[in-house]
């Protein structure tokens, strides 16, 4: 069962806290937050950060992950080429705007709920069905959208050669 979001912002304090504490300097809850995505992505096959939520983590087991994490690596930027192919970066992934959101749509989603694929609506944790229009936050429906705006998504989403799951109309 994954956390609520209260829950998982009450352990990004407590780990912010506690790692603070450990290593004698501020460590932020957006530091935590970056760390915890570098070190539970590929456990978790997570492609965005905002989808460390729909893990289930217990405080002790993050912040034994936290304890080992180098954070000084943060400290130590520098600049380097990482210029790509617009083609490579956006073959498997569609970007649309929607009422003011950011819907990402990847072709290859290791996760295949709620539909393969679904849509991400960006910085909200939301999932979207693009099969039946139902809206999920930790994999708990929290809404449904209009047949119509199901509709708008998948017909922009279709202009992008995006092969969308079958069509389910609910009443």
């Amino acid at each position: 069962m994954s956390l609520t979001i209260e829950e998982f912002d009450d352990l990004l304090e407590n780990w912010s806290i506690e790692i603070s504490r450990a290593f004698g300097c501020n460590v932020s809850r957006a530091k935590i937050f970056e760390a915890l995505f570098m070190i539970l992505g590929d456990k978790y096959n997570l492609e965005f950060p905002l989808d460390l939520w729909d893990i289930d983590i217990k405080f002790e087991d993050g912040l034994k992950y936290l304890k080992e994490f180098d954070f000084t690596s943060f400290d130590h930027q520098f600049e380097i080429d990482l210029s790509f192919d617009r083609n490579i970066l956006f073959s498997t992934k569609a970007k649309l705007k929607a009422a003011g959101f950011v819907l990402h749509i990847h072709r290859y989603d290791q996760d295949p709920f709620p539909s393969n694929p679904h849509a991400h609506v960006v910085d909200q944790n939301i999932k979207i069905d693009l099969s039946k229009g139902n809206c999920y936050r930790c994999r708990t429906l929290i809404k449904t959208i209009k047949n119509n705006d199901l509709m708008k998504i998948r017909t922009k989403a279709e202009a992008l050669k995006i092969e969308l799951p079958a069509l389910v109309f609910q009443s």
